[in-house]
């Protein structure tokens, strides 16, 4: 039973937002549980209206894209990205790193990287993301996610490669960093050693972790 329907455009996009109450008799089913995607939908319960808020964006195109919207510094998303940035231990347990801009997650989809989710700042609309998880939040609030002097409304998560070292390596040209611990630096010799067409980096040693957000930016440069 959806009700309090709104509707607005923002951009190339058509945003709908409406509540939905359980059928009498069905208190504390989920109302659209039925939909295939349900990540297509943002859904929060309501316990003062017994039911749930539901977001939806509709592209110029007409696809349903994902989309949460974070309002709170407190969302566990938003704490689940703060820990990824500042905690190496906890970056390798989820398999997860941090990154920003959309340069950055531009070449992370060409080079066929897993995005997890993208988050991104209200008003900022990027083409290329049917099917990803999205979020939107005040730019304010994804401003005090990162540590660049220029922020830019885009962060993403994506899932780290294998780190597992091959039984063999394959090639004839790797680059070993020994004790380098400066995130700037490793991702710069990380890059230069990609534009040259070596096979891969080895870091030993207590090497800065390769997937901090700085190292991960550096690339980039």
């Amino acid at each position: 039973r959806p009700r309090r329907a709104v509707l607005w455009r923002q951009g190339d996009s058509v945003y709908i937002r409406f509540y939905a109450i359980p059928f009498r008799g069905q208190a504390g089913a989920e109302p659209l549980s039925w939909v295939a995607n349900r990540q297509a939908f943002q859904k929060t319960f309501l316990d003062n209206l017994g039911g749930y808020l539901y977001y939806i964006r509709i592209v110029s195109k007409g696809r349903v894209s994902a989309l949460h919207i974070i309002t709170s510094r407190n969302n566990q998303l938003i704490k689940h990205i703060r820990k990824l940035t500042s905690d190496r231990a906890y970056r390798r347990s989820c398999g997860l790193y941090f990154g920003e801009g959309p340069k950055l997650l531009a070449e992370a989809l060409k080079a066929g990287t897993a995005i997890e989710a993208v988050v991104t700042a209200q008003g900022v609309d990027l083409p290329g993301l049917d099917g990803l998880w999205r979020a939107e939040a005040p730019a304010d609030l994804l401003d005090s996610l990162c540590d660049t002097r220029t922020p830019q409304g885009v962060l993403f998560l994506a899932k780290m490669p294998d780190l597992s070292p091959p039984e063999r390596l394959e090639g004839s040209r790797w680059l070993v960093l020994d004790g380098l611990q400066d995130p700037g630096n490793v991702g710069t010799i990380w890059r230069t050693a990609d534009a040259l067409g070596a096979d891969g980096l080895i870091l030993v040693n207590h090497c800065a972790d390769p997937f901090s957000p700085k190292t991960v930016r550096a690339p980039m440069g």
